[in-house]
């Protein structure tokens, strides 16, 4: 799963916490989650996604690294998990040619 939000949108907010945009997007892939465990079958037959699953990889690739404030590097690595890979298009872009993006690495 993919979900892009805007370059221009930050990820965190100045007090440290999931910016607006960043806070829908993993709230769309918790939703994504939530409706393949009901239909699972519908979405491998019907919609093609034969080896899909509800805990398969989830990534939301929102902002710019440059929006990241240092200190709050930390803060932003816990917005990723096991299953969700929270990074910048910045991330997206260098990842090209170098597969980190299927790696589970967090943005540094």
């Amino acid at each position: 799963m993919i979900e892009l939000e805007s370059p221009l949108e930050k990820p965190l907010t100045k007090s440290g916490v999931p910016a607006k945009k960043a806070a829908e997007g993993l709230r769309q892939i918790r939703d994504w989650r939530m409706w393949l465990r009901e239909n699972i079958g519908y979405a491998r037959t019907e919609l093609g996604l034969k080896d899909i699953d509800a805990e398969c990889l989830a990534y939301l690739i929102i902002g710019r690294r440059a929006s990241l404030e240092p200190s709050q590097a930390k803060v932003y690595r816990e917005l990723s998990s096991n299953s969700t890979i929270v990074m910048t298009y910045d991330r997206l872009k260098d990842s090209f040619g170098r597969n980190l993006v299927l790696s589970g690495e967090v943005d540094g």
